[in-house]
């Protein structure tokens, strides 16, 4: 049992590993192995917590490779189950960081893929679901960077789809939550690019909300700021996850500029 136990963690990590290099199909074919050996020690023990939660895990690792590989409903599907173990595990164990921070997740990743499905109002659902999670883990520890870097992803995304649904200064208030959350951490993390560009989009997307509510000065002073900061750090072409970050950067700026573009239609 040990040795089978060893086994689908080690299919979980070799479904890590490729996706920061875009080998999809690779990540899929992992965790896809890992999960019945996941089921398997579950139903041996269902009560067990350990066991329920790395069943979740999977879950969780098995949707987010259905995504990447172009199939957005199959994993959706697969995180309802990874948010339905977590949401029991959370209720079990309210105090444990561990179970919430995966039922934390499992709602990103529901609010994620019902954007991408074109359910906005879904999304939101999810997201400030997500939300009130992680403001509970700051307001325990707020030195915590996992827990500040958390809370600014659902301040973020929240913005991004009020942005989207044209509640703007509904939107801008969030996203000016998610900068006082990114800051401190990409100025304490410099090496963390992640981090840099979680700020840095967040700059982009006040920049978008502005140019939607008119304020063309504003609009324009964020993206030379992004624009700056993009600048001071390097381009890795070897790595999938980080250019995705700066490319939907880019995206943002040029969402910018067709606004402010639309309203400057719009006035003339």
């Amino acid at each position: 049992a040990e040795v089978r136990y060893d086994l689908a963690q080690t299919y979980n990590e070799m479904g890590l590993a490729p996706e920061d290099f875009g080998d999809f199909s690779g990540a899929f074919a992992h965790h896809h192995k890992a999960l019945p050996l996941r089921e398997e020690f579950q139903a041996a023990e269902p009560r067990n917590p350990q066991r329920r939660y790395d069943l979740s895990v999977t879950h969780t690792n098995l949707g987010r490779a259905f995504v990447l590989s172009n199939d957005v409903k199959g994993g959706l599907e697969s995180n309802q189950k990874a948010l339905a173990i977590a949401a029991a595990l959370a209720e079990e164990e309210p105090m444990k960081i561990s179970y919430r921070r995966l039922l934390a997740i499992t709602y990103q990743n529901d609010g994620d893929y019902r954007d991408i499905l074109g359910d906005k109002n879904g999304a939101l659902e999810s997201f400030r679901k997500k939300l009130a999670l992680d403001e509970q883990s700051f307001a325990e520890d707020s030195a915590n960077a996992q827990a500040r870097s958390d809370l600014g992803y659902s301040y973020t995304r929240i913005g991004q789809l009020l942005t989207d649904t044209g509640k703007y200064s509904q939107a801008l208030s969030f996203k000016q939550k998610a900068l006082e959350m990114w800051e401190p951490l990409s100025r304490n993390s410099l090496q963390d690019l992640s981090l840099r560009y979680g700020m840095i989009k967040t700059k982009a997307g006040i920049g978008l909300i502005h140019a939607k509510l008119g304020d063309r000065k504003a609009a324009l002073s964020e993206c030379s700021q992004v624009v700056t900061l993009l600048n001071k750090i390097e381009d890795d072409p070897n790595n999938t996850g980080l250019r995705t970050m700066r490319a939907e950067v880019y995206a943002e700026l040029a969402a910018v500029y067709v606004a402010l573009a639309m309203v400057g239609h719009t006035n003339s």
